[in-house]
């Protein structure tokens, strides 16, 4: 399959970036934590074509019974044990330092406290969102027959999907401090059937005034105005279907949130790599080049001569804690080259099937 030709035939320096932090990655490919390595292989395949398929699918197989295990630990209110997980884990990140948190999306900063003071309703939400989350993923990939009691799960997060929407609605502050976990329950609520057509369309709205709402008067702080970025960033990935389709007709509904990323050019370049990476990569699915050339050089500065990739403060050289900063810069390089390349699922289907055998006798 060949890679889409016009807008993205690219100068070697760009091409010859991403490809050197693509080879580093996977010269350290066993040193990935199973999240990261999914979340490095699901991308790497937009970017250089369907043949990184095998890999996908064997980094994705424990997803499916891991997806029916929380499934369980969730669907009857069985969740002590993630209710201290996640309280736990809310602690910490209130006590991590700020440049360690602006290398990631969603930083829980500013809603540590509240969190824990709602739990255990917040795990509740938030667990749900996990199973969807993972059951989206699944089912893009063809793997949904291999997902025990699908049906059940699907049903369980339709029947209750809207019913978690109000509940957003209703605690709109989970905005600020989770910004991508409340918009990616919004798409991928879409990309599983949960919402679709006048009624997406207005959840999407809901959403928008969600984040005007809940930000205003708050962003001279840097940490809440790199949500803020990232609420909307991942708004245009959401609507890009995570990666399946650019949106070159953007100015039809997402007009206002393209405006408010180029205005805050500068600023978005002194947060923090992963964040103008990300805004960058927004620029490429909505097909702006000139946009997305000054993202491109500003990343180029920023990727270290000697290892290759970008080195961000606040991570120790940590290939984990980089991992999103430096896909997301591949992405953008690259220019998502086979962002229309995904194998159908019947081809999906077979090679799951040969790589299962393979999975289980390696877990023996």
């Amino acid at each position: 399959m060949k890679p889409i030709s016009g807008t993205w035939n690219l100068p070697a320096t760009y091409n010859k970036a991403a490809d050197r932090i693509k080879d580093y990655y996977f010269e350290h490919i066993d040193e990935l934590n199973p999240s990261k390595l999914s979340h490095f292989l699901q991308r790497i395949r937009v970017c250089y074509g369907p043949h990184w398929e095998k890999e996908l699918h064997l980094a994705l197989l424990p997803m499916v019974d891991e997806t029916w295990e929380l499934w369980n630990e969730y669907k009857d209110g069985n969740f002590s044990s993630a209710e201290e997980k996640k309280r736990n884990g809310l602690r910490e990140a209130e006590g991590e330092g700020s440049e360690v948190k602006n290398l990631f999306p969603g930083v829980k900063a500013y809603s540590s406290k509240w969190a824990i003071d709602h739990l255990p309703e917040f795990a509740w939400e938030q667990g749900f969102g996990d199973v969807q989350n993972d059951y989206s993923i699944i089912k893009r990939l063809g793997m949904l027959k291999d997902l025990r009691q699908s049906g059940d799960i699907k049903r369980w997060l339709s029947d209750g999907w809207a019913s978690r929407w109000k509940w957003l609605l209703d605690n709109p502050t989970v905005i600020v401090s989770h910004p991508v976990h409340t918009v990616n329950y919004l798409y991928y609520g879409l990309e599983s059937g949960f919402v679709k057509g006048k009624e997406f369309e207005k959840c999407e709205s809901q959403l928008i005034q969600m984040i005007h709402t809940q930000y205003k008067g708050k962003l001279n702080d840097d940490m809440i105005f790199n949500n803020y970025i990232y609420a909307w960033t991942h708004m245009i990935i959401g609507a890009s279907g995570y990666y399946v389709k650019f949106l070159p007709e953007y100015n039809q509904r997402y007009g206002n949130i393209i405006d408010i990323l180029t205005k805050n050019k500068d600023r978005i370049f002194s947060i923090s790599d992963d964040i103008t990476a990300e805004v960058g990569l927004c620029f490429v699915i909505c097909k702006i080049p000139h946009q997305v050339n000054m993202y491109r050089d500003e990343m180029l500065k920023r990727i270290n001569s000697k290892s290759g990739i970008v080195e961000s403060d606040g991570a120790d050289g940590d290939i984990n804690l980089l991992e999103h900063t430096n896909m997301i810069t591949i992405m953008l390089l690259n220019g998502l080259k086979y962002m229309r390349g995904y194998l159908n699922e019947d081809k999906q289907r077979l090679m799951y099937f040969k790589l299962f055998e393979e999975y289980k006798n390696f877990e023996q």
